[in-house]
């Protein structure tokens, strides 16, 4: 689909960049905690991802239980999006 989005003039790899986040043995780990813990430490977590977007040029798409979707470039092309995209991942 998204060659043949590429293909209509649509996107360009070269222009955007998606980031998609999932916490590796967060089901496991929020069974050991409770409702209110898991909830404080998701949102504390999309908190600080959610600071450092403008900084970054990052476009939030989603969250997803523990995945947090964004992406660089879109709707707006901005230059290094895969480098803005993995910044904003490790700051």
């Amino acid at each position: 689909m998204l060659a043949a989005a590429a293909k209509a003039g649509i996107v360009d790899e070269r222009t955007a960049a998606v980031l998609f986040s999932d916490i590796a043995g967060f089901t496991a780990w929020s069974s050991k905690h409770s409702a209110d813990g898991v909830v404080s430490m998701l949102n504390a977590m999309y908190r600080r991802f959610d600071g450092g977007l403008e900084s970054y040029g990052v476009e939030k798409v989603t969250t997803i239980g523990d995945a947090y979707w964004a992406a660089v470039g879109m709707p707006t092309e901005i230059d290094n999006p895969a480098h803005r995209a993995v910044a904003f991942a490790t700051f």
